[in-house]
């Protein structure tokens, strides 16, 4: 969907128009190309068109009063769009958006709106290697444990460049984290699982959101990156003083 904000002249334009898209960066406004993706059907595309699919029927299905319920809550949501316009959803997409955050953490889809709690937010969150060894690297968050309302989804980009300092486009999600889990958390496993191992003097980037059990809301992400490092490991001679 295109946006459009006029003034005198339009000042503002976001999304695809005939072959072009219109976006803004850090440097600006940009127009490129309207590239057609090839469908390659991947793992991870078939399974989401297919909840996706699942949800719409789903919706489709949901009796008067369920809709109403959803249309009535979504008056007390509001949201942004890409020119940073603020607007209520209406209540098919606060019911999709709800619904598809439950399915990636493996929940049951919910067919009457919950209102969503209280959840402390994510205050702080980094990835460090493991000194004893380096080819462990661990997750610091807080809070700690993690609220047991909530399941954490860890999302990550593969080794980039230190120049890069937007990466959000390369985000993808690793593991998630069971509600009362302490920090920190070994995250060595799903990282190399998903994009082999790690590469020193290479940076990634990082994404801690909390989706609620119960309603399918989700905090705001905590964004946060780490550059790897080489630690070299003393030689036995050097504990005791001696240098070479």
């Amino acid at each position: 969907m295109t946006l459009i904000k006029f003034s005198a002249i339009v000042s503002e334009i976001s999304g695809k128009l005939n072959g072009s898209i219109f976006s803004r960066n850090r440097s600006g406004a940009i127009i490129k190309n309207r590239m057609i993706p090839i469908n390659r059907q991947s793992s991870t595309q078939q399974p989401n068109r297919i909840n996706w699919s699942f949800l719409i029927r789903t919706w489709n299905s949901l009796s008067v009063e369920q809709i109403n319920t959803w249309n009535v809550a979504a008056l007390t949501i509001t949201w942004q769009n890409k020119l940073g316009d603020s607007y209520h959803p209406s209540g098919q997409q606060l019911f999709l958006y709800c619904n598809q955050n439950l399915y990636t953490i493996g929940f049951d889809t919910i067919l009457s709106y919950v209102a969503p709690r209280a959840v402390e937010l994510i205050t702080s969150a980094s990835v460090y290697q493991n000194r004893s060894n380096p080819s462990e690297f661990l997750l610091s968050f807080s809070p700690s444990p993690t609220p047991t309302t909530v399941i954490y989804k860890l999302y990550a980009t593969p080794a980039l460049s230190y120049g890069i300092n937007y990466a959000k486009k390369y985000l993808r999600e690793i593991c998630l984290i069971n509600g009362y889990t302490p920090s920190p958390y070994l995250i060595s496993p799903q990282y190399e699982a998903r994009f082999g191992s790690f590469v020193y003097g290479k940076q990634i980037f990082f994404k801690l959101v909390a989706v609620e059990k119960s309603s399918g809301f989700h905090s705001p992400p905590f964004y946060f990156n780490y550059i790897v490092t080489n630690y070299r490991q003393p030689h036995p001679f050097q504990l005791f003083g001696f240098s070479f």
